[in-house]
Protein backbone atom coordinates (compact mmCIF):
# COMPACT_ATOMS: atom_id res chain seq x y z
CA UNK A 1 0.00 0.00 0.00
CA UNK A 2 1.26 3.15 -0.96
CA UNK A 3 1.82 6.22 1.34
CA UNK A 4 0.33 9.38 0.48
CA UNK A 5 1.28 12.92 0.94
CA UNK A 6 -0.25 12.87 4.67
CA UNK A 7 1.45 10.09 5.56
CA UNK A 8 4.98 10.92 4.32
CA UNK A 9 4.50 14.26 6.57
CA UNK A 10 3.72 12.21 9.73
CA UNK A 11 6.50 9.80 9.20
CA UNK A 12 8.85 12.45 8.65
CA UNK A 13 7.54 14.52 11.78
CA UNK A 14 7.38 10.90 13.38
CA UNK A 15 11.44 10.45 12.89
CA UNK A 16 11.68 13.93 14.83
CA UNK A 17 11.47 16.84 11.60
CA UNK A 18 9.63 19.76 12.96
CA UNK A 19 6.05 20.06 11.23
CA UNK A 20 6.93 22.96 9.26
CA UNK A 21 9.95 21.56 7.58
CA UNK A 22 7.82 18.27 7.24
CA UNK A 23 4.87 19.38 5.51
CA UNK A 24 7.38 22.07 3.39
CA UNK A 25 9.66 19.30 2.09
CA UNK A 26 6.81 17.20 0.99
CA UNK A 27 4.36 20.07 -0.31
CA UNK A 28 7.69 21.47 -2.65
CA UNK A 29 9.51 18.34 -3.20
CA UNK A 30 6.30 17.30 -5.31
CA UNK A 31 5.46 20.65 -6.51
CA UNK A 32 8.95 21.57 -7.58
CA UNK A 33 11.35 18.64 -8.17
CA UNK A 34 12.10 16.38 -10.93
CA UNK A 35 12.10 12.69 -8.81
CA UNK A 36 9.93 13.82 -5.81
CA UNK A 37 10.11 10.81 -3.43
CA UNK A 38 14.48 11.02 -4.09
CA UNK A 39 13.87 14.72 -2.85
CA UNK A 40 12.52 14.10 0.20
CA UNK A 41 14.48 10.96 1.10
CA UNK A 42 17.87 13.10 0.25
CA UNK A 43 16.08 16.11 2.20
CA UNK A 44 15.00 14.09 5.42
CA UNK A 45 18.19 12.95 5.92
CA UNK A 46 20.05 16.16 5.41
CA UNK A 47 17.76 18.34 7.51
CA UNK A 48 18.09 15.33 10.12
CA UNK A 49 21.98 15.39 10.08
CA UNK A 50 22.44 19.35 9.84
CA UNK A 51 20.02 20.64 12.23
CA UNK A 52 18.21 17.47 14.53
CA UNK A 53 15.38 17.48 12.07
CA UNK A 54 14.98 21.73 12.42
CA UNK A 55 15.24 21.34 15.94
CA UNK A 56 18.50 23.29 16.24
CA UNK A 57 17.75 25.59 13.53
CA UNK A 58 15.84 28.99 14.40
CA UNK A 59 15.41 32.77 13.51
CA UNK A 60 18.85 33.02 15.00
CA UNK A 61 20.46 30.99 11.83
CA UNK A 62 18.42 32.39 9.36
CA UNK A 63 16.58 29.38 9.17
CA UNK A 64 19.00 27.66 7.74
CA UNK A 65 18.06 24.14 8.23
CA UNK A 66 19.72 22.08 5.62
CA UNK A 67 23.46 23.14 5.93
CA UNK A 68 24.12 25.14 3.30
CA UNK A 69 26.36 28.15 3.05
CA UNK A 70 24.51 31.38 2.55
CA UNK A 71 25.27 34.61 2.76
CA UNK A 72 21.63 35.78 2.82
CA UNK A 73 18.89 34.31 5.61
CA UNK A 74 15.86 32.87 4.98
CA UNK A 75 12.90 34.39 6.64
CA UNK A 76 10.90 31.18 7.24
CA UNK A 77 11.94 27.47 6.91
CA UNK A 78 9.88 27.23 4.18
CA UNK A 79 12.12 29.72 2.15
CA UNK A 80 15.50 27.44 3.20
CA UNK A 81 13.29 24.27 1.95
CA UNK A 82 12.62 25.79 -1.49
CA UNK A 83 16.08 27.10 -1.61
CA UNK A 84 17.60 23.21 -1.09
CA UNK A 85 15.08 22.03 -3.83
CA UNK A 86 16.86 24.39 -6.01
CA UNK A 87 19.90 22.84 -5.06
CA UNK A 88 18.83 19.46 -5.40
CA UNK A 89 17.20 19.88 -8.87
CA UNK A 90 20.44 21.55 -10.18
CA UNK A 91 22.88 18.91 -8.33
CA UNK A 92 22.22 16.14 -6.10
CA UNK A 93 18.96 14.72 -8.40
CA UNK A 94 21.77 11.97 -9.57
CA UNK A 95 22.28 10.92 -5.77
CA UNK A 96 20.40 8.00 -4.74
CA UNK A 97 21.68 7.58 -1.28
CA UNK A 98 23.13 10.05 1.39
CA UNK A 99 26.37 8.96 1.88
CA UNK A 100 27.96 10.77 -0.97
CA UNK A 101 27.17 13.75 1.34
CA UNK A 102 29.44 13.56 3.70
CA UNK A 103 32.99 11.82 4.05
CA UNK A 104 33.81 8.33 4.79
CA UNK A 105 35.09 7.95 8.48
CA UNK A 106 36.91 5.17 9.75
Amino acid sequence: MGCDKICKIQTLKDIGIRPEIAESLVNNCKALADDPVNCIRIGSFIVVNESSGGNRCKKSNSYNCFGMSVNVGYKRFNDGVIHWIGKYNRYWFNQKTPDSFYPDYP
